[in-house]
């Protein structure tokens, strides 16, 4: 292997290996928290409205049957319009 090759083989697993320990910033003992920004006001609102209501009515039909192995799915929703 080329020195280069291995240069850029070892940032990729540098790069890919720092997400690892932030996979579970949402998840505490019985919910897990999701996150969606999207635009609730201004032009684009209806759109991001829709978004949002699909986002939950989805989520209480999970969260009805029981969740994700037993946690419940929280939306936190933030406007960016």
């Amino acid at each position: 292997m080329s020195a280069n090759l291995k240069r850029y083989f070892y940032y990729f697993c540098l790069f890919f290996l720092s997400f690892a320990g932030q996979a579970e910033f949402g998840i505490s003992a019985d919910k897990i928290t999701i996150g969606m920004s999207n635009p609730q006001s201004g032009p684009s609102a209806n759109l991001g409205q829709q978004f949002k209501l699909g986002a939950v009515t989805h989520f209480n039909a999970v969260n009805l049957q029981g969740g994700i192995n037993g946690k419940k799915i929280e939306l936190l929703s933030l406007d960016d319009g």
